[in-house]
Parts: C-alpha cells; structure tokens; sequence
C-alpha cells in the first residue's frame, strides 16, 4: 500500500499575526513494529516571507501572500495551502461633523500622521 500524508489546517485563511496548529494524518504505514506515531515529521512553508511553520507544526502568518505548509513522513510529502490577509485597521474620525457632507459611497481625504502596526510613529 502506498504511503500518503495529508495536511490540513484549521482554516484556509489567516491574518498577519495569528497562529494555528496543523494537523498531518499518514494513512498506509504499517503498524505492526508499534511506532506508528514516533516516525518524525518534517515540516516547511513554500514561503516563509508569508507564513512560517515550526518543527511541531505551529503555522504563523508574517505577511500577506499564500503559501503552501508541506509536511513529510518517511520520504512522502503532503501540504496544505493558506492565504494570509492584512489585518483590518479601523480609522476613526475625531470630528463626525467634518463626514456630514460626503454623500454615501463619495469619496474624502483623510490626513495626519499614520502609525505602522506596532503603533511606532510612521510619518
């Protein structure tokens, strides 16, 4: 019987920063030496720019992008893909009545200073 290893993830999507564990099934080895779960997994993301992986298996999203989570057993290989999105970032207006003009869906300028994700001053 062939050896096959399926990976699948929580879910398919991500946003940057999260994590999640990845789950590896390996369906036709024999059992019969008792070691069926003490054969080692190796894992490895297809971009790591994107989302890494550890060696057990945690997935964490670095930046927007996809990637593929490979996992191998004995030689075999299966991966799981997950996108990874920007995170949401609210805007707040400090005055609503500066918003009472624009029509539903018109179009304004907001100005000021922007703050990266890790709340650092951009410009």
């Amino acid at each position: 019987m062939a050896v096959t290893v399926t990976v699948t993830l929580p879910s398919a999507t991500m946003t940057v920063g999260q994590a999640q564990q990845a789950k590896v099934r390996v369906d036709g080895i024999e059992e019969s030496d008792g070691l069926l779960d003490a054969r080692p997994i190796t894992y490895a993301s297809s971009l790591v720019r994107v989302a890494t992986v550890s060696s057990s298996g945690m997935v964490r999203a670095v930046a927007p992008g996809s990637a593929q989570i490979r996992a191998t057993v004995e030689g075999q290989t299966g991966a799981a893909s997950v996108a990874v999105a920007a995170p949401v970032i609210a805007i707040t207006a400090a005055q609503e009545t500066a918003l009472n003009g624009v029509p539903l869906g018109g179009l304004f300028t907001l100005r000021g200073p922007t703050l990266e994700i890790s709340g650092r001053r951009d410009a």
